[in-house]
């Protein structure tokens, strides 16, 4: 039986370059995981091939704001020597975070030689202005990140005609399927395939699209099964517990593949239940008008990430209450509304769990 690997391992096992063999859901999935590297610093510093890349104090920089820098930094070791990897080279990077309009958004596209692409779209960042955008999926028909994804593919495309395949992994794996979904028709055809990796969101209602689309989850999905009722995925097997399984570095890999499993475990099932029962009692305009003033009793403080938040809620708590003070009657009566609903949606589901498992006994 052959031996479970990780993504890492795959690339320092791995000799043919792309010319030998076509792109792997797993080579999908690296340069999903590769947007999250500073570009921006390379850019700076006129670097655009991985064989560039062997610098450990480089590597160091350009992993720090990664949610897990170390194998970020293993990683990039990998690439920068793989016979597979160490010659792709990037181009048309663009980053943005705009506090103003609630957008993070960052994409690149590696070229793979022979007019082969691929475009990664990065995921949510650290920073709570992705956060924020995330949560605003939830009522908004669309959100800027999305609408930029669309204009980045199909500029990209336009330049550079080829055949191309779109990456992502977290919030990147949707803006990869909404970019594929409202693309121009006439490039549509030039889209080879479309991996999302734990993405939110379900799948576009389009047959000709859809046959084109891989969406993987890890068995404990949490991510993965937000915004959707669905289970138009595959499950893949992670070596982590619980969120940490979003991680893409903890996917188990044999061969060309990831491990695959025959459905999310009843942890995510259960999840995806009750926030889909919970999401349904709350209309558009009341998770705005409580994720808006939510937004607010955040701003009255000086963290601009998630780790600054951790670090100054002990300090800030007081500052936060009392604003949180402030808001109007409705919208307190909204919050509370809201966690009522919470709760009695984890009954329901709860409840629905126990009564599955005594017909199965």
């Amino acid at each position: 039986m052959a031996t479970m690997t990780n993504m890492i391992q795959y690339v320092t096992q791995t000799k043919q370059t792309f010319s030998d063999r076509p792109l792997t859901e797993v080579d999908a999935a690296i340069f999903a995981q590769a947007a999250y590297f500073d570009f921006l610093d390379l850019e700076r510093r006129h670097l655009t091939q991985f064989s560039q890349l062997t610098d450990a104090g480089l590597q160091a920089r350009l992993t720090k704001t990664n949610w897990f820098p170390a194998k970020g930094q293993a990683l990039l070791l990998a690439l920068s020597h793989s016979p597979r990897f160490s010659a792709v080279s990037w181009a048309n990077y663009q980053q943005r975070t705009r506090q103003s309009t609630q957008e993070q958004f960052a994409a690149l596209t590696f070229d793979l030689g022979g007019g082969d692409y691929v475009v990664s779209f990065r995921g949510t960042t650290s920073t709570l202005v992705g956060w924020a955008e995330d949560f605003n999926m939830s009522y908004l028909p669309t959100v800027p990140s999305q609408r930029s994804a669309v204009k980045y593919l199909t500029d990209q495309m336009q330049a550079h005609p080829g055949r191309y395949w779109l990456v992502g992994h977290s919030k990147g794996g949707n803006l990869a399927i909404f970019a594929f979904e409202n693309l121009p028709v006439a490039l549509q055809a030039d889209i080879q395939a479309v991996y999302s990796f734990d993405g939110p969101g379900g799948l576009p209602h389009q047959p000709l699209l859809e046959q084109r689309i891989t969406k993987l989850v890890p068995q404990t999905a949490i991510v993965g099964i937000l915004m959707t009722a669905d289970q138009h995925f595959s499950v893949v097997q992670s070596d982590a517990t619980m969120i940490f399984q979003h991680d893409l570095f903890s996917w188990q890999v044999i061969g060309e593949q990831f491990v695959r499993l025959a459905q999310t475990d009843w942890f995510s099932q259960y999840t995806q239940r009750m926030l889909t029962t919970w999401l349904a009692t709350l209309k558009p305009d009341v998770r705005k008008n409580i994720l808006r003033n939510l937004y607010g009793v955040l701003d009255v403080g000086d963290a601009k990430t998630m780790a600054e938040l951790g670090q100054s809620l002990p300090r800030d708590l007081p500052l936060y209450l009392s604003e949180l003070r402030k808001t109007d009657p409705l919208t307190r009566q909204q919050i509370q509304s809201a966690g009522r609903a919470m709760f009695g949606a984890i009954s329901s589901s709860w409840s629905r769990r126990k009564s599955t498992n005594k017909k199965s006994d």
